[in-house]
């Protein structure tokens, strides 16, 4: 790796750490004071809220790209994020309706949004050969952020209340604006493609590619699947713990295991890619999450319960994630950048919205003990579609080299 890529990467590593670290104190603390004021049984409605709002994060996200390069867009994106974290926190103060709705959803479409874009950064910045391990240390400190406002929004929210932890998130936006800038000068980023209407183009690329309509269905059970965990973590939690800081410190608690753990997977993704591959892992993780989930169907008390959530968000933070992002990579740029931003954005937090209405449906006919039942149904359905999608990725991979091995000779003809 080149001075100038090795540079690169250490920024969008340090960005990692830093963008994490400030949703880890935004997270736990949004989740509580919703709970506190809505409680869970509001959870799938605020899931719907946050689905519409992503879709239409999403094309204001393509279409920024489309015109502008992706430091400037993702500059925008940050500030854009701050701007409406005060909005919000103004509606909250005053008393406004549901300004605890409006964080939540804040919380969650801003933190997609900053997270593609970094990946779509660091898709550019590593290569193939470097994806195994560097994917692994780049998701390392991500984690390590994590884990530290995680450990740090306890104590905090003790000292300020869990209103006030979500003001030291401002300086961290411009602490962020100014890595990025750094960043993009660099990475180097080729020149947007200019189109008349971005969201239209987004949807004819991801026709045009079968490879991409199989990851939406990839990615949407994963999601689905993991809400519903939420959904079931959410109530266990706002009734063991009733008192608004105790419940926030005891949710940056889970996170902090969540990030521990994931910690520990990122460190050895690069071993698990090499000594499995690709394919065994990605299959390995929703077998091993079927497993910890039927293990709370036998047993259901709250450990179990915060253990299935810990081992549903550390997989999908860790191995699922670094293993996922090397689908792309025999990809073109295009389908990188737009068609990975609408296949990412919009079915991580669209996928909340479709879980959402199987909630509704379930709590409608009094059905809520089958949510985890369904779960394992689910992750059946995402062991079948993972054996596609890596039959897939070898055969776009075995594209890329024989384009290659066409292209060498010609050059040195």
């Amino acid at each position: 790796m080149s001075a100038t890529r090795g540079r690169a990467g250490a920024l969008v590593t340090g960005l990692a750490f830093v963008i994490l670290f400030g949703y880890a104190l935004a997270r736990p603390t949004t989740e509580s004071l919703f709970l506190e004021v809505h409680g869970s049984d509001a959870l799938p409605s605020v899931w719907i809220a946050v689905a519409v709002t992503s879709v239409v994060a999403a094309g204001l996200y393509g279409r920024a790209t489309s015109h502008h390069p992706l430091g400037r867009v993702m500059q925008g994106a940050t500030l854009a994020s701050a701007l409406t974290l005060a909005l919000t926190l103004v509606m909250h103060h005053l008393g406004l309706a549901n300004g605890a709705g409006a964080l939540y959803v804040w919380k969650d479409v801003h933190i997609v949004i900053l997270l593609e874009a970094l990946w779509s950064f660091a898709n550019l910045v590593f290569n193939a050969k470097t994806a195994r391990w560097a994917y692994g240390l780049f998701c390392a400190a991500g984690s390590l952020g994590g884990m530290t406002g995680n450990l740090l929004v306890g104590s905090l929210a003790a000292r300020v209340g869990s209103v006030g932890v979500l003001l030291f998130l401002l300086p961290l936006f411009a602490l962020e604006i100014a890595m990025i800038g750094m960043l993009a000068r660099e990475a180097g980023q080729p020149a947007p493609e200019a189109r008349p209407r971005a969201s239209l183009e987004d949807l004819w690329l991801l026709q045009r590619s079968p490879y991409l309509v199989w990851m939406v269905a990839l990615i949407g059970l994963v999601q689905i699947a993991i809400t519903l965990v939420d959904y079931v973590y959410n109530t266990a939690i706002s009734s063991a713990y009733p008192d608004l800081d105790a419940r926030t410190a005891v949710i940056g608690r889970v996170y902090a295991a969540i990030d521990a753990t994931s910690l520990v997977l990122q460190l050895g993704t690069g071993l698990v890619l090499r000594a499995l591959g690709l394919r065994a892992t990605l299959l390995a993780i929703p077998a091993l999450l079927g497993a910890v989930v039927a293990a709370f169907v036998i047993q259901p008390r709250f450990a179990f319960m915060a253990i299935t959530k810990i081992a549903s968000k550390a997989f999908d933070y860790s191995l699922f994630r670094a293993a996922k992002e090397m689908l792309y990579l025999p990809l073109s740029y295009a389908e990188k950048t737009r068609g990975k931003a609408l296949v990412d954005i919009l079915t991580y937090r669209v996928a909340k919205g479709g879980a959402s209405l199987l909630l509704a449906g379930l709590l409608a006919l009094g059905a809520a003990a089958s949510t985890l039942p369904l779960v394992l149904g689910l992750i059946g359905l995402w062991l079948g579609v993972t054996v596609v999608v890596t039959r897939r990725h070898r055969a776009a991979s075995e594209g890329v080299a024989e384009r290659k091995e066409r292209v060498e000779p010609s050059a040195g003809a």
